[in-house]
């Protein structure tokens, strides 16, 4: 553990950075499932495509680059000092993956590590949540660092269709003493939240002495492609007369495929012939035996015709499904902090059914981009599809809404934020602008 003596006050003009230099970032990130390939590719973008003043190395692990490989090939194709990607060695791999318990501990040893070894200026932990503790009790590192806490839950008590248990009080006071011992850290400088709806919660209730600040919750965006959504309905042969409805992404129980699929035996039969449920995404083999057994029950006893694909998308063929479908299924089961579905959605201007639990029920239902339905109740899932079928769902649907959504979480917003960081790290009053390449010559 680093001594005191060793840790970095971010208040003293030590940590300033001379303006004439561009500063240097580490973005470390251990996760390999999920989104966060995407987010590793959109800052990368946005770094390049927005010119932010500084450089930055994204560490991985070289499973990310086994999963991954097309996301490093860009990057490595920007061939810009600006944006470089490394990975752990296979032995750091091994031995963080080795213990479940010390896996965050290692992993956050790792991030003081190169931090140390790359001498950067700042570091940045890509996916904080597991790391809270270790970064109380593991030391710190060398330099300033920021962190994007993704799940924060305390301030779900807030929300409108909050329901209280024992359990959430638990929870959420266990993870907000977490956060207070964690703003103590004299080396970190600024906590980014995807969450815009707990920044002032944490700012009011936890006292921070660093800077906490939204963050916008973004992807990398592809030209859309009406060829494309033409060979997809195709190629997936959905019939005729059917209202598309789609779920997508790592399909494990959180995702409440499940819930779903029980919820289509609850469907009304006139109903029935004019739904169809889109499934894609990875499952592990236990997953999907699960998942394909229930199917052929549904099967049996309705008339919803049901699409299950099972295997990862690529990101640039991700968006494409989501302007073929009518509507976006984020019926997640006790889903904690933000999703990307609900972006993408708004994007695409597709209304969402989703869960009416924290974050996304708060955002769905608030700014108006679909229904919330309670994602353990199968009848409640059953009759949230039933009123798109039905078309007063799509009646409360607010396409300037999303509009003003997409916007807060699109690319641009993203540069921008990451301008703040860096200016933060120079010192510098923050400067909001951003300097971009034209998007039309980007598209073409």
């Amino acid at each position: 553990m680093l001594a005191q003596t060793d840790l970095i006050d971010v208040s003293t003009e030590k940590c300033s950075i001379e303006k004439s230099r561009r500063p240097t970032v580490l973005a470390f990130e251990m996760q390999v499932r999920g989104h966060h390939a995407d987010y590793v590719r959109n800052f990368a973008d946005a770094w390049i495509r927005h010119k932010i003043q500084g450089n930055i190395r994204f560490l991985v692990t070289p499973t990310f680059y086994e999963l991954h490989a097309s996301v490093v090939q860009f990057i490595d194709s920007l061939d810009s000092p600006a944006v470089r990607i490394s990975p752990i060695t296979p032995d750091e791999e091994r031995k963080v993956e080795a213990n479940r318990l010390l896996r965050e501990y290692r992993g956050w040893k790792l991030f003081c590590k190169y931090t140390r070894e790359f001498k950067v200026d700042h570091g940045l932990m890509m996916y904080f949540d597991h790391f809270q503790l270790p970064s109380v009790i593991g030391g710190q590192p060398p330099c300033p660092y920021s962190v994007i806490y993704f799940r924060p839950t305390f301030h779900y008590p807030t929300f409108q269709n909050y329901r209280d248990s024992w359990r959430e009080r638990i929870k959420n006071l266990r993870k907000r003493w977490v956060l207070q011992r964690v703003l103590a850290n004299r080396g970190l400088a600024q906590v980014y939240c995807l969450d815009q709806y707990v920044v002032p919660y944490i700012i009011q209730h936890c006292k921070p002495r660093c800077e906490v600040a939204p963050i916008a919750d973004s992807f990398t965006t592809y030209p859309r492609s009406p060829q494309r959504e033409d060979e997809l309905r195709k190629e997936l042969l959905i019939e005729p007369g059917r209202k598309l409805f789609c779920l997508l992404g790592v399909l494990d129980s959180r995702k409440g495929v499940t819930w779903l699929l029980k919820a289509l035996l609850e469907l009304a039969p006139q109903t029935q012939p004019r739904v169809c449920i889109l499934i894609l995404g990875y499952a592990s083999n236990a997953e999907a035996a699960q998942i394909s057994e229930l199917i052929s029950k549904v099967r049996q006893s309705t008339q919803v015709q049901i699409i299950f694909r099972n295997g990862f998308i690529e990101g640039h063929e991700v968006q494409h499904y989501y302007y073929l479908s009518d509507v976006i299924l984020t019926t997640y089961q006790h889903h904690m902090g933000s999703s990307a579905a609900i972006v993408r959605a708004s994007v695409a201007e597709k209304p969402v059914l989703s869960s009416d639990y924290g974050l996304m029920g708060e955002i769905v239902s608030c700014r108006n981009l679909g229904l919330t339905v309670d994602s353990g109740d199968v009848k409640s899932i059953a009759r949230g599809i039933e009123k798109f079928i039905e078309g007063a769902a799509d009646r409360i649907y607010d396409r300037e809404e999303a509009a003003r959504y997409s916007q807060e979480n699109s690319q641009r917003q993203l540069a921008q934020d990451l301008n703040r960081m860096l200016s933060l790290i120079r010192r510098e009053p923050s400067n909001m602008s951003v300097a971009s390449i034209d998007t039309a010559q980007v598209r073409s």
